[in-house]
């Protein structure tokens, strides 16, 4: 039985985060509460995985979440490096997310927590090293 690597975790958060936040966005609703736990995962594990493979494994899973997903949120299916970018700046526009991050924390960890905006520090420094790559996926997915 094998074994989803820790760069195919990060990559596969990445993904859902960023296209949920922009399907929350589109739509106009508020954020949902578990969608923040991606952030933290991916902020938790930031010292035990190899972020160049991960960033070669995310062109790989926007088709497939596209393919899965796509019926709830056309436009990510679409434009998935846009949407990414709306996500990110959602993030850090809407202080709603902060609080999101607070009540995961005091109800779902019990060590080490995180500061909301060093968590959006490695979603930069993520994000920025998988631009290019996700730049060549940027077209239309069936």
């Amino acid at each position: 039985m094998a074994c989803v690597s820790i760069e195919q975790t990060v990559a596969e958060n990445i993904v859902a985060l960023t296209r949920r936040v922009a399907a929350e966005l589109a739509v106009q609703r508020g954020p949902a509460a578990t969608i923040i736990r991606h952030l933290y995962d991916v902020w938790a594990v930031r010292d035990h995985y190899d972020r160049e493979e991960a960033v070669r494994v995310i062109p790989a899973i926007i088709p497939s979440d596209a393919l899965a997903f796509g019926n709830q949120f056309p436009a990510h299916r679409v434009d998935p490096v846009g949407m990414t970018r709306a996500a990110v700046a959602a993030l850090k526009a809407n202080p709603e997310h902060a609080n999101r991050i607070a009540v995961f924390q005091r109800d779902m960890v019990y060590s080490k927590r995180i500061e909301f905006v060093k968590a959006l520090a490695e979603l930069d420094v993520f994000l920025e090293s998988i631009e290019r790559p996700l730049e060549h996926h940027a077209g239309p997915t069936s």
